[in-house]
């Protein structure tokens, strides 16, 4: 395998309803999401050894805790692995700031999922069965420039809708 980069795209809730807390723990949501332009880079390199997450930003968790770490755990496995993930470096360029509410962490884990698919030569077909272990709705994670409404059962239909075409927005984000 050579190294090789993806994109990991933010987006913004157009519509977010909460419908009540899952026995897994996760909210089942109503949502229109939109993907915007900011985007974090995942960077694949083939490395002998154990899994690793590598990140530019401080305060990023580098283990368990990073949903990365998660989504290359269940790809691992889904492939009929055991033990811990091995043999590539996830290199993180974190553009997409933390824990403000545009799926950053979330839209890394979509990516690892397809990079680390592709890493290990696997099928579109393979990496969906690692989203949804993950419990995510791959398809609205993995497209960009659109606009998606996703329900409890994922994507609700299987075209997107242009619903904010034309539509600019402008993030505030502060530390405050």
């Amino acid at each position: 395998m050579k190294s090789f980069s993806l994109r990991a795209h933010a987006k913004v809730n157009l519509d977010l309803r909460v419908l009540g807390l899952r026995s897994d723990g996760f909210h089942e949501l109503r949502t229109v999401l939109q993907t915007l332009a900011l985007y974090d880079v995942l960077r694949f390199v083939p490395r002998a050894g154990p899994f690793a997450i590598e990140c530019n930003v401080d305060g990023v968790p580098l283990d368990e805790k990073n949903l990365i770490w998660l989504a290359a755990q269940r790809m691992w496995r889904a492939a009929g692995r055991t033990g811990a993930p091995r043999d590539v470096v996830v290199q993180l360029e974190k553009r997409i700031p933390l824990q403000a509410g545009l799926g950053g962490g979330s839209a890394d884990a979509a990516a690892a999922l397809v990079g680390l698919s592709q890493s290990r030569g696997k099928t579109v077909a393979e990496y969906m069965q690692g989203a949804a272990t993950v419990k995510l709705t791959w398809q609205g994670w993995l497209m960009h420039g659109q606009s998606y409404p996703i329900t409890p059962k994922g994507v609700e239909v299987p075209t997107p809708k242009a619903v904010a075409d034309g539509a600019h927005f402008e993030a505030v984000y502060s530390t405050r």
